[in-house]
């Protein structure tokens, strides 16, 4: 793999310290330690990418029933994913968009 010389200016010396210090704990020199932390960055979707990703999924429906269901106790982890499509093939569903569509569904029920 070819390689660059990456150099970065105006780092404040406590940013630093504490750089070397994680370093020192894993057995690393700082510039291992860096190139690690750059390369396992560079290899994360850009905020972009998700959101548009998140964007083109299908919407999710809910009836309010199944909101209520979802927020019984006990339930901490909520719904099987491969159960809602079933479940929710039924009249009187309500079409949930966003998390902000979801929140004021709940903010309705409760």
């Amino acid at each position: 793999m070819k390689t660059t010389l990456v150099q970065v200016r105006d780092v404040p010396e406590e940013v630093v310290a504490r750089l070397k210090a994680r370093a020192e704990s894993r057995c690393q020199s700082l510039a291992a330690y860096l190139r690690d932390l750059l390369t396992r960055e560079a290899a994360m979707p850009s905020v972009e990418a998700v959101m548009a990703g998140i964007a083109a999924r299908e919407p999710v429906s809910y009836t309010i029933s199944d909101l209520r269901y979802s927020h019984e106790p006990g339930r901490c982890s909520g719904t099987d994913q491969r159960e809602l499509p079933t479940r929710m093939a039924r009249p009187g569903v309500v079409r949930v968009s966003s998390l902000a569509d979801r929140a004021t569904l709940l903010s309705r029920i409760q």
